[in-house]
C-alpha cells in the first residue's frame, strides 16, 4: 500500500484559525461598557451597562428611590459619572 499524506490538515488549521479570528472581532465589536451614573432625586450613584451599547435614548429605574431618568450623550444634560 501506498503511503500517502493528508493534505486536509494545514486547512484545518487555517479555518481554526478563522473562527478564533472571528470570535476576537465580535468581543472587540461588542465590549461592553459599565457607566456609573447618578440619580437626580436621591443622588444615588449606580451601575449601569446598556445591552446594545449605545447610550443615547436610553433610561434607568433608580434601585433607591424608584425614578425613572434618561441618560445622555451630551456631558451637560448626562447623568453620568464614569466609564469602568
Amino acid at each position: 500500500m501506498k503511503n500517502t499524506k493528508c493534505f486536509s490538515c494545514p486547512k484545518k488549521k487555517f479555518f481554526e484559525g478563522l473562527k478564533i479570528l472571528k470570535i476576537n472581532f465580535k468581543q472587540m465589536r461588542y465590549k461592553k461598557k459599565i457607566y456609573v451614573v447618578r440619580c437626580p432625586k436621591c443622588h444615588h450613584d449606580q451601575k449601569y451597562m446598556p445591552r446594545d451599547g449605545a447610550v443615547k435614548g436610553k433610561s434607568k429605574r433608580c434601585v433607591y428611590c424608584g425614578r425613572n431618568f434618561t441618560l445622555h450623550p451630551n456631558p451637560k444634560k448626562s447623568r453620568i459619572i464614569k466609564e469602568i
